[in-house]
C-alpha cells in the first residue's frame, strides 16, 4: 500500500518498533516495543526486556526510560532470542 493511499482513504496502516538502549553503544539493547497497527486500531503489540551485554547502565538512559538493571537482570540477551 502506497503513503498515498494510506492518507487518502484516512485510515493507517504501519508498525512501529521502540528499541531503548542500556548505555551510549548501539548494542547495548534493553528493550524491544513492536505495536501494529492496521486501519486505525492497535492489533497486536510485542514487548521484551533484554539482558544487555556488557551488563552496564548509564543514568541519563534511565531517566529517558526508567529500565533498570533489576528490571533485566534474569532476562535473555538479544542474541538469545
Amino acid at each position: 500500500m502506497s503513503i498515498r493511499k494510506i492518507f487518502m482513504d484516512g485510515y493507517m496502516n504501519f508498525i512501529a518498533i521502540d528499541f531503548e538502549t542500556a548505555n551510549e553503544k548501539r548494542a547495548s539493547a534493553c528493550s524491544l516495543g513492536i505495536t501494529v497497527v492496521k486501519d486505525n486500531k492497535i492489533i497486536e503489540e510485542k514487548y521484551w526486556l533484554i539482558k544487555p551485554r556488557p551488563f552496564r547502565f548509564e543514568s541519563r538512559n534511565i531517566i529517558i526510560h526508567g529500565i533498570r538493571e533489576e528490571d533485566v537482570i534474569n532476562e535473555k540477551e538479544f542474541d538469545l532470542y
